[in-house]
């Protein structure tokens, strides 16, 4: 990846581009990628938020409450920055484990 520098992206790497950003992506070998892309909103009174490079690797998986550790998340993002208008969130499960959407 190619933004504010070379970024090495491996399996379970993360990049947010915020908006307006230019950049490019290239890769010797092959491979492959989930490109999540969406017109940004602004929320009134923040700055957009800055680029940033990161991993499932460097990022600390969150267990869900009552959920005997059975199922973890991991957000690159903290919810609570509200310069970001949508946000990824990974999903990591324990054989057996269930989101109980009731």
């Amino acid at each position: 990846l190619n933004h504010e520098g070379t970024h090495e992206m491996r399996e379970g790497g993360f990049a947010y581009l915020p908006p307006g950003a230019r950049w490019t992506c290239t890769s010797a070998e092959g491979s492959s990628f989930v490109w999540i892309r969406k017109r940004y909103e602004a929320a009134p009174g923040y700055e957009k938020p800055d680029f940033l490079v990161t991993s499932d690797q460097l990022t600390e998986r969150q267990p869900m409450p009552d959920t005997n550790n059975a199922w973890c998340t991991t957000r690159f993002v903290d919810p609570a920055d509200l310069r970001h208008d949508m946000h990824v969130t990974l999903v990591t499960f324990k054989p057996g484990a269930c989101i109980p959407f009731e």
